[in-house]
C-alpha cells in the first residue's frame, strides 16, 4: 500500500474501551504510530484490518491485527 501520496487519514479504532473515530494528518499519524525501530526500517506499524479509498484519502479500520505499511 503506497501512502506517499496521501496526506489525510480517517482512523477508526476499536478497543476494549469502545470505538474512536479521528481524522489525522500524515504527521499526526507518524507521530502516533511510528516507533523508533519501525521508523529505522521505513515502515509504519499500524493495527490495520481494512483500508479503502474514500475521497482520495485512506480510511483505516484498526483492530488487534499487526500490519506493517511501508512509506518507502
Amino acid at each position: 500500500m503506497d501512502l506517499k501520496q496521501i496526506n489525510t487519514f480517517y482512523i477508526h479504532e476499536k478497543g476494549q474501551h469502545g470505538e474512536i473515530r479521528t481524522t489525522l494528518t500524515k504527521k499526526d499519524l507518524l507521530d502516533k504510530y511510528y516507533t523508533p525501530h519501525i521508523k529505522k526500517h521505513g515502515e509504519l506499524k499500524i493495527l490495520s484490518l481494512t483500508s479503502e479509498i474514500r475521497e482520495d484519502n485512506h480510511y483505516f479500520e484498526i483492530n488487534k491485527i499487526n500490519t506493517k505499511i511501508s512509506f518507502q
